[in-house]
This record gives C-alpha cells, structure tokens and sequence, in this order.
C-alpha cells in the first residue's frame, strides 16, 4: 500500500508540472488573442490543460477498454525507478486525472471571486 501511495504522489508531483507549463503556455495564447485581459488569459490559461487532460483520460480509457493496445514498456527497468507498482496505464489517467483536478479547482475559484467582484 505504501508503495502505490508513493507512486500516487509522484503522480501528483508530475502532474503539477504539466498543469503549470500547460497554463503558462495557455496563458500566452490567452494574451495573443485577447490582449492584456487578465480573464481572457485565465480562460486560456486553464483551457490547454483541460484538453491536455481530457486527451490523457481518453488514451487511458482506450487501454482499459482494450489492454492488448498497450504492450509491455521497452524500457520496463527505467518505469520501474520512477513507479514501482502502477502501470503506465494508470500513471496516465492518474497524472490527467490532477491535472483536471487543478484546472476545475483554479477555474471555480475565478468564477467564484468573479461573481462576488460584480
């Protein structure tokens, strides 16, 4: 048990990462398009992760659904230093997973504070 839990954290810790260069990347997009708008850049910032996720989800429910689809990793010593008892199957719809997590929580929270700022 401890050992999925560690690789649920990193998980976690992965995720983080791609949620921030995916909301930075988003974020200039949003400041292309829609100049110096602060929501208009939220917007986008939170929008590339949220594809990002729902591309991840969408490969992972693929291997569920078809596990002959994802054939053992040429390079299993290497997974396992990084995740010891999760598959890659899980790691990619754990890692979508948080990220969908941190972009639904940051896009609430700026509905939130908009409501309350009119």
């Amino acid at each position: 048990m401890k050992n999925y839990l560690k690789d649920i954290l990193y998980c976690i810790k992965f995720s983080i990462y791609i949620f921030i260069v995916a909301f930075l990347i988003g974020g200039l997009i949003g400041l292309i398009v829609g100049g110096v708008n602060l929501i208009t850049i939220m917007a986008w910032g939170i929008r590339i992760p949220q594809y990002i996720s729902f591309l991840g989800l969408f490969i992972s429910a693929i291997s569920f659904m078809h596990e002959e689809s994802m054939r053992p990793l040429n390079y299993e010593d290497q997974w396992k230093t990084y995740f010891e008892k999760i598959n890659l199957t899980f790691a990619i719809f754990f890692v979508s997973l948080f990220i969908l997590i941190f972009s639904v929580g940051i896009q609430d929270s700026i509905w939130i504070l908009g409501t309350f700022k009119k």
